[in-house]
């Protein structure tokens, strides 16, 4: 029931549309791109997935499949797992049909349905399901990169002042882009971004851009469908070039030491602003669970930031939300488990349960990214003497610690770790 290239969908034609420049109003009409690019895929030894939400992204990625095109995953550049895809970039609508965001639009189909509710001031219940929202779609191309070392930063927007609020200010050293207010980003780190950041966006000459660093993962999108391979590629080049000053800024954090040596108690002092845990949460079920956790697995309640200080390319995805260390149950392996959030919007409480241990040199790496082994439906990433393992599916509001530490056994001994 997707939409591919070169296929009509009727089930899933996008309600509202528009543009970005006037060259995609034919794209914005007609909801996904008419072409295949899973020959550029395989010339850089990438997989073309079709229509499939990677969930390395979970953070950066629309909602859902039908929002996306011509997906192809892998090592984009030397090191860095990521992302190439076309996506349907989705800007809410007012009750009058008019974009919450500004900007200029093209090839235009906005019609608003506030509904009896919304006309005398209750919100419209909206269906779980793709194209319910109020919104227009609007034809992009997303790259996307896990920037591990810069996990401990907050979440920041940078985006083409055109399509910002006036309140935005201007970078200094990319006038035509602006970084998105946040009470977690302090001027001076701002600035700092700016100054790395600001002059790459600005070289893209693109009409649209927004670029969104969140738990460890750093997203681009730009207007159109690309289609260039030379473009895609100096998409790509400029995305890789941005991950590495954000991990340059990040660097003052990291604190690498031995894997088995104590990262130490949850200390709120030392953590950067705006780092969820589940301690800090407004809803304290996780903290409960993991107290009841540790007691039952006679395990340790360590700090989830250090965690991050410690491994600063820690392969799995997100960010920590909490942290135990300890034999694992049913072994004398020493481990850390951990439940990482990427926090998607409408999505917080779900959770990716995962495990490390320690390694030898003799364990044969995986590849960036790393394995999804079927017989325990986990992803495994082996290297820099250490074996981490990660859950396919997020859980939702559960740490389900017996199920990880039984695939996480099973998954480190089919790796022969």
């Amino acid at each position: 029931m997707f939409q591919t290239p070169g296929t009509k969908c009727k089930h899933c034609a996008v309600p509202n549309h528009a543009a970005y420049t006037r060259a995609d109003a034919a794209d914005a009409k007609r909801g996904y791109p008419e072409v295949d690019l899973s020959a550029y895929a395989t010339a850089r030894g990438l997989a073309p997935e079709g229509q499939a939400l990677v969930g390395h992204f979970g953070g950066l990625n629309p909602l859902w499949p039908h929002y996306v095109f011509n997906v192809m995953r892998g090592e984009l550049v030397a090191g860095r797992f990521g992302t190439v895809q076309h996506e349907l970039d989705e800007v809410s609508l007012d009750d009058d049909g008019d974009p919450r965001q500004s900007g200029t639009y093209y090839s235009r189909r906005s019609n608003s349905k506030p509904g009896l509710r919304g006309l005398i001031g209750l919100e419209k219940e909206i269906p779980n399901e793709p194209f319910a929202t109020q919104a227009m779609w609007l034809p992009t191309t997303g790259i996307k990169l896990l920037v591990p070392e810069a996990a401990v930063l907050p979440r920041m927007v940078l985006q083409t002042k055109e399509h910002m609020s006036w309140s935005d200010k201007a970078l200094a050293a990319a006038p035509s882009f602006g970084m998105r207010k946040s009470d977690f980003v302090a001027p001076e780190l701002r600035d700092g971004v700016g100054a790395m950041v600001g002059p790459i966006l600005q070289g893209l000459g693109v009409t649209f851009a927004r670029l969104e660093l969140s738990h460890g993962a750093l997203g681009l999108r730009v207007d159109g469908f690309r289609r260039e391979p030379a473009d895609l590629d100096r998409l790509v080049a400029a995305t890789s070039a941005m991950a590495d000053a954000f991990a340059k800024i990040a660097e003052l954090w990291w604190a690498p030491a031995a894997f088995d040596l104590p990262l130490g108690d949850f200390d709120l002092n030392a953590h950067p602003p705006g780092f969820r845990t589940f301690q800090t949460d407004w809803d304290q079920t996780g903290h409960q669970q993991l107290q009841q956790v540790a007691t039952a697995l006679g395990m340790s309640i360590e700090d989830p930031v250090a965690l991050h200080r410690r491994i600063p390319r820690l392969p799995i995805p997100g960010t920590s939300m909490g942290v135990l260390a300890g034999n694992l149950p049913g072994s004398k392996r020493f481990a850390r488990l951990t439940w990482q959030t990427q926090a998607h919007p409408g999505s917080s409480s779900y959770l990716r349960p995962a495990a490390i241990v320690a390694t030898t040199a003799d364990v044969a790496p995986t590849p960036i990214g790393g394995t999804l082994l079927p017989s325990t439906d986990m992803y495994a990433a082996v290297g820099d003497g250490l074996a981490c393992c990660w859950t396919r599916h997020n859980t939702i509001g559960r740490l389900e610690a017996d199920d990880l530490v039984a695939r996480a056994l099973a998954t480190f001994s089919e790796l022969g770790v």
